[in-house]
Formats: C-alpha cells, sequence, structure tokens
C-alpha cells in the first residue's frame, strides 16, 4: 500500500478521497483548511478511518467511520468494488468499523470540515485524587458539543514533577469558551497556557513529537458509566505515583466522549462501544532496556487494577516497540505548547 497515497478534496464541498497507503498527516496537509475527523496523531496509518477514528471533532462530527462516503476494495474472490450506502450496502456497513478484517480497502471517501483554528488552553495542578475529580466534574457538566477535553496524568513542562493536565478544545467563539473555563482558572493552576487560537493543523500535529524513539507499553479501555468511577481515579493516581519519575514517559489519559459520536445508532455501522462516557488510555514509555523488566510490571499491574475498577466496554491492548514513534515524550508536548503550534502548509 506504501505507493497508494493519492489524495484530492473537492475545495466547494470539502469531500475528500485518499488512497489507503496514506498516512492521517498526509491527508490532513493536503486537504487543509478542509479536515476529515481522524486520530490525533498525524503518522498513524489511514487504517485507522476504517477501525472507528477518534479524534478532536469526535463530539462536534462523529467517528472517522461516520463520515465516510464510499470506499474501493478488493474482495476474498478478488473483486473491485465500489461499496457504499447504495451499492453493495452491507459490505459498505462492515468495513466502517470491522476495518480490513472483511476485505482489503484501496481508496475511501470521506466528507470533510472547513477548520481554519481553534481555542486551546492547558492547565495544570499537583497530582492527586481531588484534582483529577474537579476536571472529570467540571466537564462532566458541560452539555456542549463544540467543546473536546482531554484529562490526563503526567508531567510538569521541563521537570519530573507528575500533575494532572486538563487540556480544553473549544471549536465556538473566544468569549464562550472563556466563561466555560473560568470555574477552572479559580481552581489556582500551577501550570496555566491562556486560551488562545491555533491553526487547526497545529492541533492535528501537536502530538507528533512527544512519543518518542523508545520501549512503549500502549493499553486502554472505554467506561461505560455515565461518569469515571472513583475508584478508577484513585487507582490511577496510585499508578502514576507509582512510576519512577526518572525514567518514565508518557501520560494515564481520559478522552471525552458523547456529542454527534455517541448519538449514531451502534446498527448505523460495525463500530461498537459507542455509549462510552470517557475512553481511557495508559502509554508508558522508557529508554533502557534494561528498565524493561521493572517498567512491565509496573503498567501491567496498573492495567490490571484500572480494568477492575471500571465497566469498560473492551478489554486491554498491549503493545512494546521502540519503533512505534519518533522524538520526544511529555516534556516535548509543553515545549510545543509554549511555542508556536505549527502553521498550515499547503502541498
Amino acid at each position: 500500500m506504501k505507493n497508494f497515497k493519492n489524495v484530492s478534496v473537492d475545495e466547494t464541498t470539502g469531500i475528500v478521497t485518499a488512497e489507503m497507503g496514506c498516512t492521517l498527516g498526509d491527508i490532513d496537509r493536503k486537504t487543509a483548511p478542509w479536515h476529515v475527523p481522524m486520530g490525533i496523531y498525524s503518522n498513524t496509518g489511514s487504517g485507522l478511518l476504517l477501525a472507528g477514528g477518534f479524534g478532536y471533532q469526535i463530539r462536534k462530527r462523529g467517528y472517522s467511520v461516520d463520515n465516510i462516503l464510499s470506499a474501493k476494495v478488493v474482495t476474498a474472490d478478488g473483486s473491485y468494488l465500489t461499496v457504499s450506502k447504495t451499492e453493495n450496502s452491507d459490505l459498505f456497513w462492515g468495513i466502517r468499523g470491522a476495518g480490513s478484517t472483511l476485505c482489503v480497502v484501496t481508496e475511501i471517501t470521506l466528507q470533510a470540515y472547513k477548520n481554519e483554528s481553534i481555542l486551546l488552553s492547558v492547565l495544570a495542578w499537583p497530582v492527586g485524587v481531588d484534582p483529577l475529580r474537579e476536571c472529570i466534574k467540571f466537564v462532566d457538566q458541560i452539555n456542549d458539543e463544540d467543546l473536546m477535553t482531554y484529562v490526563a496524568l503526567s508531567f510538569a513542562p521541563g521537570t519530573t514533577q507528575k500533575v494532572v493536565v486538563l487540556q480544553f478544545m473549544y471549536f465556538g467563539e473566544k468569549e464562550k469558551a472563556e466563561k466555560i473555563l473560568e470555574p477552572m482558572m479559580s481552581t489556582s493552576p500551577i501550570v496555566v497556557m491562556p486560551l488562545s487560537s491555533i491553526p487547526f493543523m497545529g492541533l492535528q500535529t501537536l502530538y507528533d513529537q512527544d512519543f518518542g524513539d523508545r520501549f512503549w507499553h500502549f493499553t486502554g479501555g472505554s467506561i461505560k458509566n455515565n461518569t469515571v468511577p472513583d475508584s478508577w481515579m484513585e487507582e490511577a493516581v496510585a499508578a502514576w505515583k507509582n512510576f519512577p519519575a526518572d525514567i518514565t514517559k508518557g501520560l494515564i489519559a481520559l478522552e471525552q466522549r458523547g456529542g454527534k459520536g455517541c448519538r449514531a445508532p451502534e446498527e448505523g455501522t460495525a463500530l461498537y462501544h459507542r455509549d462510552s462516557s470517557w475512553d481511557w488510555i495508559l502509554m508508558v514509555g522508557w529508554d533502557n532496556k534494561e528498565d524493561s523488566q521493572q517498567m512491565n510490571t509496573l503498567v501491567g499491574n496498573a492495567r490490571n487494577r484500572l480494568f477492575s475498577c471500571a465497566n469498560c466496554n473492551y478489554g486491554p491492548t498491549a503493545a512494546n516497540s521502540s519503533h512505534l514513534f519518533k522524538m520526544g515524550a511529555a516534556e516535548n508536548f509543553w515545549n510545543k505548547l509554549s511555542s508556536p503550534c505549527g502553521t498550515q502548509k499547503k502541498i
């Protein structure tokens, strides 16, 4: 698939056609300022678009699979087909969630949306259950599909100090965003990135330099409860405190769900677990192979405890590799926030 990299966009309708050898970044750069709802790491392969496609636009515009209009596929008997709502509709239903397990998808057509910029603010507090609970409570109380948030346990910029982070992103007007964010600004955060407008491409590439060429253990789940259980928060904070700050990279993060992505009927696509209120990710990295046994043990214990106290929609997944991502870690994320967050580049 590596040579299947053609991308086109209708500048009037925002309809994008992309071959499946593209990364998400390949698509984004060639279609800007039109952006397909997709993941948050631009080096991810476009297969993610078929597997669900959780991203910054999920609450406002749904998953990637909700925005697929048609696809070109090769079936097991060698047939080359177009699939859509009106053509081979059963296979069209299946590829939107089951991805390439049913056939080989060579090309995909999706609806994109014009996003020139987005409002972004990042706040942080000393690590603890109380600030984590306050962040989650804050998010749960806001019924605004222009809002997207991440709540994470990570590190303060340029230090090994462990913190609770609120990443606040808003598609609407700045005055409204400031009013929504005001209660959290009054809680004495120790790190404040003031609310400001950044290019949407800057947000889409914000994590590209976070995850370095090191050993990584990744796992996650989807919480079916109306909110995050206290027991999960307690276990997450205890686990994060337990990781040695001098060798640990990464984060434990909660991704806000809801909105359009959760309103779509489950029977409409093969994608399941739409009823979740939050997704969670445990992503921990380290540089030296000799630390692998210690870190894998810590991650495994944390993973098991987190799954045991959350009503999860799907079970744990894990990957260990020193070649999943390139460059930096949490520190690079903060450094990028303190500098211009990228510019749109026409290709």
